[in-house]
């Protein structure tokens, strides 16, 4: 008997078999052909029992083990919480129009909301005299500064001095007393004096506000963990252009790099913090 995939699925229905998938047929196909053409199938199936590919078994219900989520994957061993310090300073990272300008190419409604909250916490912070330090991207019109990181992201080449797009969103534009730091690469750390400046005033603390969640946000707070700072990423002061890469780096960096804490717990440990400072 010559088998054909069509005579093939027909016997098996006939053995209570549902519907196979293809990969079963063409499995049963070739067994079929290697076998004596006198050799029913039948048969030639059963010499096979041992092999699960070619036998019955090989078309059972897969048992599909119930899918357990990131946080349960990552408990016990990336569930650790740093804490905060005794002395907080503000890391505000690039909250410049290009963010809260629609239509310009890194216009982000996530980072929109994070601004209305982020001048919050400005006022208190400022009011509590704890620093706020802010960063901004700054290139070369040619760009060379930027290296790969420019040519990776071409829009970057726009963050030039003197274009109104690279200037502070006003409603969290730094204070005239307030050190601003200009960068080329994402982390706040790389190529700047960010570092040298928090150890001078005794900072063991960055509470990390800015955009973008997934870029400059994220290598900020693994550099500031790298340093020496414990990063606390504020959740309602960071956003990005789409909400999963933003929910996924704050997962990320909650588990390995830092705290991501509400507002609300930030605001309470700044009063706190401040009043013991002073006592």
């Amino acid at each position: 008997m010559n088998w054909t995939r069509e005579s093939i699925a027909a016997m098996a229905a006939s053995r209570g078999f549902d519907k196979l998938a293809p990969e079963h047929l063409d499995r049963w196909l070739a067994l079929a052909q290697r076998q004596p053409s006198t050799l029913p199938l039948r048969e030639a199936v059963e010499r096979k029992q041992d092999e699960p590919a070619y036998g019955p078994r090989a078309f059972a219900p897969a048992t599909v083990p119930p899918q357990e989520s990131a946080a349960e994957n990552y408990r016990g061993v990336f569930n650790n919480r740093l804490g905060f310090g005794r002395r907080p300073a503000v890391i505000a990272i690039d909250f410049v129009r290009s963010y809260t300008t629609p239509g310009a190419p890194f216009y982000a409604e996530g980072v929109v909301r994070a601004v209305a909250q982020t001048q919050v916490l400005f006022a208190q912070a400022r009011r509590l005299g704890v620093p706020i330090l802010h960063t901004r991207p700054i290139y070369h019109p040619s760009g060379r500064d930027g290296g790969l990181f420019v040519q990776k992201v071409p829009a970057l080449r726009a963050m030039v001095r003197g274009e109104p797009l690279a200037e502070f969103d006003p409603a969290v534009a730094p204070l005239s007393d307030e050190i601003v730091f200009e960068k080329a690469y994402p982390s706040s750390f790389f190529g700047t004096a960010l570092a040298p400046t928090l150890t001078a005033q005794g900072i063991d603390t960055v509470i990390i506000v800015g955009c973008s969640t997934s870029g400059c946000v994220r290598a900020t707070a693994v550099d500031a963990l790298q340093y020496g700072f414990r990063p606390i990423v504020a959740r309602e002061c960071v956003g990005d252009r789409h909400p999963g890469p933003h929910e996924a780096a704050l997962f990320d960096i909650d588990a390995k790099y830092g705290d991501v804490e509400n507002l609300a717990t930030i605001s309470i440990y700044l009063e706190t913090v401040q009043s013991s400072a002073t006592a």
